[in-house]
């Protein structure tokens, strides 16, 4: 896979790893941020170590122990914390933020009981992700920014041009960035595409919203920001009322999310 830049961020890991005890870092970035990328090149320099990559899937958020049951399959052993004793490890756990509640409490219960034993535990997230007790173990932090421009012409091997017309279209997420290369049109006036990955990730979000709020969702991604309410209920065939109330879900839903993500990290500074 295509990679450019992020040398801070393979030096964090390669401290971590030369910890002769327990280590768990947390890499946290929005999606497209290269998370996924940044890991896949770290451990191919790994030696000496086994390596057990495990994932968290949205369709699997619900199953208990989901993301348990992919590593004991792969370290075997009788509990988790059975399979990281085993032998020195780098465990990386991609997608947390789908991970299933079971499967991060049973990681955490496994990781607190650690001592000496030289496990480095890799997450990776989006921020905001519930990751709770597994949160607080996090020795250390790492947060991707966008790629630099150059780092997007290292990557591409587009011109100057196109390559800084990909960048300012992406704001540097470099999966983003390795989608839309191969397309960019020659036509400088051409718009460039949506990222499939986005245009993906907005699917999913419309397809668990009640049909009301989809439908004026998708009316005011036509309008354009800044419409008025009324102008999208029309083109919804909404009528004003039902907007106010479709709106209104939105907003109780999105605060609801805020209220949660502020008790969880209450209760964290709460130790």
């Amino acid at each position: 896979m295509p990679f450019a830049g992020r040398t801070l961020e393979l030096q964090a890991l390669d401290a971590a790893l030369a910890a002769a005890y327990p280590r768990v870092v947390v890499i946290e970035a929005p999606a497209a941020a290269g998370k996924t990328a940044l890991v896949g090149r770290w451990v191919a320099g790994v030696s000496r170590r086994r390596v057990l990559r495990v994932s968290g899937e949205p369709n699997e958020r619900n199953l208990p122990r989901g993301v348990i049951d992919q590593l004991l399959g792969r370290a075997g052993g009788a509990s988790v914390l059975d399979a990281l004793r085993a032998e020195p490890t780098v465990l990386v756990l991609d997608d947390a933020q789908w991970a299933d509640p079971e499967s991060i409490d049973a990681l955490v219960f496994a990781l607190r009981r650690l001592v000496a034993e030289p496990v480095l535990t890799i997450v990776c997230t989006r921020p905001g992700a519930p990751l709770t007790g597994l949160d607080r173990l996090a020795d250390t932090r790492v947060r991707l920014p966008p790629l630099s421009q150059a780092d997007v012409r290292a990557l591409t091997d587009l011109p100057d041009g196109p390559a800084r017309r990909l960048w300012e279209h992406t704001a540097g997420l470099p999966g983003h960035v390795v989608a839309l290369a191969p397309s960019i049109p020659a036509d400088p006036e051409e718009p460039l595409p949506a990222p499939p990955a986005l245009i993906a990730e907005v699917g999913r979000s419309l397809a668990s919203c009640p049909p009301e709020v989809a439908r004026l969702a998708e009316a005011a991604a036509v309008l354009g920001s800044g419409c008025r309410l009324a102008d999208a209920a029309a083109l919804a065939g909404l009528t004003e009322a039902r907007a106010d109330t479709a709106q209104a879900d939105t907003a109780q839903a999105d605060e609801a999310r805020a209220d949660a993500a502020r008790a969880d990290a209450a209760i964290g500074a709460d130790g």
